[in-house]
This record gives structure tokens, C-alpha cells and sequence, in this order.
């Protein structure tokens, strides 16, 4: 081993005389908690690793056996002794699998009353319990599909993407209402804005984290107010967090990552110069396809009627794996890119240092635990959900 320098020897006597805990390192640079850092972009023709999701589990239809038939809208979550639950939000229940795949029971049904569900959004593992998100609050259910209670006061809107933390409360992404506005309907486009918050068990609001821009969806706008959402790739707010309460979060329209802690603080905030690429006619023509094929006709200047970016987002979306890692999967550059089912993938240790830079399988992260990653994908032989399990095979 190369003896260090003196600089080198006076810093590590200094840090280990201190009670403070050592700043995280990224890259082999300090990081000062709270500040911001940046890294250099790995360019795609550079990621030659690849990190493998080992096929291992899909449940999905069996014939006519309505236990496995999954809906399109369903979430999933999975517990240390293998079982897996699965939320039908179409047939509003809960359907419990073994480690194997196996049926072994539902609960819930469409209604109001206790142990009913009724315009269900998503769920949360929280301990040993489910929090299931309702558009009239949160409804939560013991491992066993026994009713533990309801928290029906409207203190927001369900959140997005809610995940459950181990001292008992959710990080979700909290939609901000923002009014509709004559102009946005004339230019084709819908404003939203989320803000990252965390909430106890029981929904009161512990923490804001972060507050984001607002974003343009593009849209298109029908007769009575509702409107159509407009497939092309476009910015969205991303969260992640591990079990622990190490919480990220992004906006995709920069590769720029927040890392806060549970309560709410900011431990570092990374910057990468990633270079977005624009939005073609060719990614229009299959958006348009997309809606006459729905139905919509192209008379009446349909193009022109609706807001399209310019450019694609930086990033596809955040997620953690069961060791307190964070992947940033990249946007594709190209449709032809997003075609392939690979994307770029850098992973980062929680002080922010890089572990990874390659390329992975384009799958929904829906749920991990472990060593394994939960999906929920289209069922290429149907027209329902399926869910799959992979076993990570990282390379470091």
C-alpha cells in the first residue's frame, strides 16, 4: 500500500480526532452535507456493463381461474417470508400470492364501508401493515386482510408514488392543484406541479421536502373540460427512498438529484451535464397514431391542437435496491433506444459516490426487497398486468 503524503496523514488525524461524523465522499471528493456537487456524464457508447434482472417469478392469467387475473391499474408490494400482494384498483382488492406464485387469498371488495375499497390510487408496506391510498383517504389493512382502521379526513390528495419508511411514515409526491387556466386549454397543455412530502401513518404531514416546478402534460382538451393525456416522453418528478429514510428526489428535465434525510434536510445534491435530446416529428406521428387509433379523428388540425416539449427529459426515473443504492435510469436518446428495453443507469452508494455506470433492462422497479425486484408489466400475450420477479445480479 502507498504510504500517504502528509496532507493526506494530517486530514485523517484531524477527522478522526473530531466527533463529527465523516462528510460522504463522491468520486473521491468530500462532500460537505447540504451542498451541491457535480460529476462528469459517462457517454452511452462508454457503458459497456450491464447489470442482469434474472427472470424468477411472472404471475399473470391462468386460463380462466379469475384468482390470477390482474387488471391493468395494480400496484405491488412484497414481505420477507416471500409473500407477494398485489393491488387490483379496477376490481378494488387485494390478492395474495406465495413466494412460489401460488394463489393464496384475497380481500377487499368494491364499497365504502369497512374492508371496502373504492377509487383506490396505490399502496404502501408500512411494518406489518398495508395503507392503501383512496381518493377519500387512507385505508389500511393488517397482513391477514383484517381492517386496521381508516383515515378518511381530506388533509390531501392520495399521494403519488407513496413509499413506506420503517418508523411508520410514507414519502410520497403530493399533487400541488393548480387551476385550469383558458390559456393552457387554448395552447394544448395541462399545468401541474407536486411538492416531495412525508406523512405519519394516520396521513398528518411530518416533513416538505421539496416543492417543484411547475410542468406542462400535453394534452388534449374534449368538450365538457376533461382531456386526453398525450403519450410522448415529457418531464415528470421522481422520488425514491430506501426503508431506512435515506429519501431522493428529481425533476427529469436535468440530471440534478436531491438526497435529503428523513426529516427533511438536504444531504447532497448531485448535478450531471446530461444532454437531452429533442423531440421528433417521428415521436409526434406515434403519439397521434396513438390517439387516432383511439378513435380521435385527424380532422380539424389535431397536431395543432396540442402542446408538445421540445425536448425528451434527462431522466427516466429514480429508484432505490434493498442495500441502499441509488439508480438514476437514464431517458432514452432516441425512440428507437427506448424500443430496444434498455436503458442507461448510473448507481451511486448513499454519500453519493458512483458505483456504476452501464446499462440495464427497462423494467418498472414497482417494489424490491432484497435482492429482488418486483414488476408490474404488460402481459404480452394479454391484455391484462402481469407481475414479475427478478433477482439483481449487480456487477460490483
Amino acid at each position: 500500500m502507498r504510504s500517504p503524503t502528509p496532507l493526506v496523514l494530517s486530514l485523517f488525524l484531524l477527522a478522526t480526532a473530531c466527533s463529527e461524523p465523516a462528510p460522504p465522499v463522491a468520486d473521491g471528493v468530500s462532500v460537505v452535507p447540504g451542498s451541491t456537487f457535480e460529476l462528469p456524464a459517462v457517454p452511452q457508447e462508454a457503458r459497456t456493463d450491464r447489470i442482469e434482472l434474472v427472470e424468477e417469478l411472472v404471475i399473470g392469467e391462468r386460463g380462466d381461474d379469475d384468482n390470477y387475473l390482474l387488471s391493468w391499474s395494480i400496484d405491488v408490494v412484497a414481505v420477507t417470508d416471500g409473500r407477494i400482494f398485489v393491488l387490483d384498483a379496477v376490481n378494488n382488492r387485494i390478492q395474495t400470492f406465495a413466494a412460489d406464485g401460488e394463489f393464496v387469498g384475497s380481500f377487499g371488495r368494491a364499497g365504502e364501508g369497512p374492508g371496502e375499497l373504492s377509487a383506490v390510487w396505490d399502496f404502501a408496506l408500512v411494518g406489518e401493515t398495508l395503507h392503501v391510498q383512496q381518493m377519500t383517504g387512507l385505508r389500511r389493512f393488517g397482513l391477514d386482510g383484517q381492517p386496521q382502521g381508516d383515515n378518511t379526513r381530506a388533509y390531501f390528495a392520495p399521494l403519488r408514488v407513496s413509499i413506506g419508511l420503517a418508523d411508520g411514515s410514507i414519502v410520497g409526491l403530493d399533487p400541488v392543484r393548480i387551476p385550469r387556466s383558458p390559456e393552457a386549454m387554448e395552447g394544448g397543455y395541462l399545468e401541474s406541479q407536486v411538492r416531495l412530502v412525508r406523512v405519519a401513518g394516520g396521513g398528518e404531514e411530518l416533513a416538505e421536502l421539496h416543492v417543484f416546478e411547475p410542468q406542462r402534460r400535453p394534452l388534449l382538451w374534449m368538450s365538457g373540460g376533461g382531456g386526453r393525456s398525450i403519450p410522448v416522453p415529457n418531464v415528470e418528478a421522481s422520488v425514491a427512498a430506501t426503508r431506512s429514510g435515506d429519501i431522493y428526489g428529481a425533476a427529469t428535465d436535468a440530471y440534478d438529484v436531491h438526497a435529503y434525510t428523513i426529516e427533511g434536510e438536504l444531504r447532497w445534491r448531485l448535478q450531471v451535464p446530461w444532454q437531452r435530446s429533442p423531440i421528433t416529428e417521428d415521436d409526434i406521428d406515434v403519439a397521434l397514431s396513438a390517439l387516432r387509433d383511439d378513435g380521435f379523428s385527424a380532422d380539424g388540425g389535431l397536431r395543432s391542437r396540442i402542446w408538445f416539449p421540445e425536448q425528451r427529459p434527462a431522466i427516466a426515473r429514480l429508484a432505490v435496491d434493498g442495500h441502499d443504492r441509488l439508480y438514476v435510469f437514464l431517458e432514452p436518446l432516441t425512440r428507437a433506444q427506448a424500443e430496444s428495453g434498455n436503458l442507461a443507469v448510473d448507481v451511486y452508494d448513499r454519500g453519493g459516490a458512483r458505483l456504476f455506470a452501464g446499462m440495464i433492462r427497462n423494467v418498472s422497479w414497482d417494489f424490491v426487497l432484497g435482492d429482488h425486484v418486483y414488476s408490474v408489466e404488460p402481459d404480452p400475450d394479454t391484455e391484462e398486468s402481469r407481475v414479475v420477479r427478478y433477482r439483481l445480479d449487480v456487477p460490483f
